[in-house]
């Protein structure tokens, strides 16, 4: 199993196999047709990040006449879910990257108030927010209901 994994994420380390698998996802293609996705690279490159991507087992190819046909297979990237992703997604992430949506989609919608300084929780997880400071600081005070998995009761 380590070694399909190393070769599965071998074959995701390069962005354009992963643009690869991106155009592979909708349709199948030839060799030719995926080389014409990548202008910037040779026809060559295209057949050796093929290579590497039907060695982590991500695509299968099929004769067709003269043609290679290449198919996107998702099986190895399901297991890499199972074993990596899935058991350390937790609500706590979801819930990150649902305020990092909010503060992308409308943040700046809400309006500035008050801090409520008793209640204070810890988030020991990370995700990273390309906003102004001021958008993310309001969907994280005034939003939380939105993005925030958990529900906290109030206080009585």
């Amino acid at each position: 199993m380590e070694d399909e994994l190393s070769g599965l994420f071998k074959a995701l380390g390069h962005p354009i196999r992963r643009g690869i698998l991106d155009i592979l996802k909708e349709l199948a293609k030839t060799t030719g047709e995926l080389n014409e996705y990548f202008p910037e690279v040779t026809r060559y490159a295209i057949m050796k990040h093929l290579r590497i991507l039907e060695e982590g087992n991500l695509v299968v190819v099929r004769r067709e006449g003269k043609y290679n046909r290449n198919f996107l297979n998702a099986v190895p990237l399901q297991e890499m879910h199972n074993r990596w992703v899935g058991k350390y997604m937790q609500p706590t992430a979801k819930s990150l990257l649902n305020l990092r949506s909010i503060v992308a989609n409308n943040g700046g919608d809400i309006a500035m108030t008050a801090i409520d300084q008793g209640r204070v929780f810890r988030i020991e997880q990370e995700v990273f927010i390309n906003s102004p400071r001021e958008q993310v600081f309001q969907a994280l005070t005034e939003r939380a209901g939105d993005w925030w998995e958990f529900r906290l009761a109030p206080k009585e």
